[in-house]
């Protein structure tokens, strides 16, 4: 048996389906020997989701997945406990709707670093269990608030439904975004509709839908280490492979300059053979021994 892909996939996530469900279909579809994905989308939402096949599932902490972007439907008017469409109403609000003007201001107010509180249905621990396992029990949850960076928000609409833009961190939470939105212009308000649009450098054009996969697309659309991870990639002689792979001490190798970065990928023939911590520490971060053709 040959070696299974190597890479970084982007993936269209349908609604409906978690992202665990969505990556377990790609490694089917694909025949990966293994896969995992870069930032979790909540099961209603869909778009991008970045999938890693193979070895390249230790690609993920260096790959190039800041800033997110979305687009969220949102309706004022009510608020949810879950702060999606799909949760019981916790409160309502009416007329008169926010206008175009008290909207952007709003937003201004959200916008930059900050704590931001996730929603009591979200996959945070508290107390060590799930913060949604606790609220769906009828317990009171109080997630801890997390450090995120809100870039970039715009807005169109009017009356009641609004159409959301943002720019923001790993780790925001849409849901707290609307909550607040809400809160500051008086309003009950919940998020109907999300839709990731990009991860990094991932648009949507580019993903590609499950039925895409099925199709074989895949096979054209596999990203490798230079399109897919944000570091410097440094191409190597393939001599010098094996010395690489064993760990010999970088310093004693016949390397090329490398620039003194955190972390530096080492390529030969294309593939991903280390990532190593530039001059002055010259250490290894990461090693990906070639699989031999006939390794199941």
């Amino acid at each position: 048996m040959t070696a299974g892909p190597e890479g970084i996939l982007v993936v269209r996530k349908p609604a409906g389906l978690t992202s665990f469900a969505a990556v377990r279909e790609v490694q089917r579809l694909t025949g990966a020997a293994r896969a995992g994905h870069a930032g979790t989308l909540d099961p209603a939402a869909e778009g991008v989701l970045p999938v890693a096949l193979g070895a390249a599932t230790r690609w993920l902490p260096w790959l190039k997945a800041e800033p997110k972007r979305y687009r969220a439907e949102v309706e004022f008017g009510r608020a949810t406990a879950s702060g999606d469409g799909d949760g019981p109403v916790v409160a309502r609000s009416g007329r008169p709707w926010p206008g175009p003007e008290a909207v952007a201001a709003a937003l201004r107010w959200l916008e930059g670093p900050q704590w931001q509180l996730p929603p009591s249905f979200s996959a945070k621990k508290v107390g060590g269990v799930r913060a949604y396992a606790r609220a769906r029990r009828g317990r009171g949850v109080f997630p801890a608030p997390c450090r995120v960076d809100v870039q970039a928000l715009a807005a169109r609409g009017g009356g009641a439904h609004w159409t959301l833009e943002a720019t923001v961190s790993g780790g925001t939470y849409i849901r707290s975004l609307v909550r607040d939105l809400g809160e500051l212009l008086g309003q009950a308000a919940v998020l109907t509709r999300l839709q990731r649009t990009a991860v990094g450098p991932f648009r949507l054009e580019q993903a590609l839908t499950l039925e895409a996969v099925a199709a074989g697309a895949w096979r054209e659309a596999l990203l490798g280490p230079e399109a897919a991870l944000d570091l410097p990639l440094i191409p190597v002689e393939t001599a010098v492979v094996p010395y690489l792979v064993q760990g010999r001490a970088l310093a004693g190798l016949p390397l090329p300059p490398l620039p003194a970065a955190p972390a530096v990928g080492l390529a030969a023939g294309g593939r991903l053979v280390a990532i190593v911590e530039g001059p002055p520490g010259l250490r290894y971060r990461a090693v990906f021994p070639p699989v031999p053709a006939g390794s199941p």
